[in-house]
């Protein structure tokens, strides 16, 4: 079975695009366009990992991570974000978030770091 990955940011061009390389990657791939749509696909898709923007209109990133962490077996949260600030980081670390991305993105590098959450889940049991 694959692994499914939300997706939230409300950039249209970033969704699409992740939608497409990991969907080529052989994951299932469900797309949010805020945080709280997000919150509202959550059970039906439970994800093994939500990849969220941080700055998005209504409920934004970081309170998404949050409320996702609160959940019985959270899936892992990767923060993607355009703006490069120390401080949301290390927020983003210390809420739960498995790690942190300024754009632009190295697709390379974020299928690593999938890997390495998926793998990391699994030997969670």
């Amino acid at each position: 079975m694959s692994a499914r990955i939300l997706v939230v940011d409300d950039d249209a061009s970033i969704r699409e695009t992740f939608e497409r390389h990991l969907g080529r990657s052989g994951y299932v791939v469900r797309v949010a366009n805020d945080g709280q749509q997000a919150l509202s696909l959550l059970a039906e898709v439970d994800p093994a990992l939500v990849i969220t923007d941080v700055r998005m209109p209504g409920l934004d990133g970081l309170e998404l991570l949050r409320r996702v962490r609160e959940s019985t077996d959270p899936p892992d949260v990767l923060v993607i974000t355009a703006h490069d600030d120390m401080r949301t980081a290390i927020e983003a670390m210390r809420a739960g978030a498995c790690d942190y991305l300024v754009k632009p993105l190295d697709l390379d590098q974020i299928d690593l770091l999938i890997q390495r959450s998926l793998r990391e889940r699994s030997l969670r049991g």
